[in-house]
């Protein structure tokens, strides 16, 4: 019996699995802005001046905002990328920029311990 040279076809994934892969990740983005709105109080304290708790909150507000609208920006930036250069390498460029965030965040924590920015 010869064996077969074509490859078996890809099985298109379903409407429904596609729309509830959809929902998750929407739920859960939307779930995370939540927090951040909601403990931006307690975060405002610890991230700004604690001298102005008004201004404190609004500069909190503001980071908030900024992320918000920026998002736009991103997708555009990254589908770009993905388009060119394959979704791998804006997969990795992008796991790359929000690591460098978590080190600027421990630097800022770090500073405001210290006081100042050590060499």
């Amino acid at each position: 019996m010869p064996a077969s040279t074509t490859a078996p076809a890809a099985k298109k994934p379903s409407t429904a699995r596609t729309l509830l892969g959809t929902g998750v990740g929407n739920a859960l983005e939307w779930y995370d802005w939540n927090i951040y709105g909601s403990f931006a109080i307690y975060f405002s304290s610890q991230l700004f001046s604690s001298a102005d708790p008004t201004s404190a909150f609004m500069s909190t507000m503001a980071v908030f905002a900024v992320g918000f609208v920026a998002r736009p920006f991103g997708s555009a930036v990254f589908g770009w990328l993905a388009d060119r250069l394959g979704r791998k390498h804006a997969l990795v460029v992008s796991v790359n920029n929000g690591r460098s965030g978590k080190y600027i965040r421990k630097l800022v924590c770090y500073t405001v311990q210290r006081g100042k920015i050590q060499p």
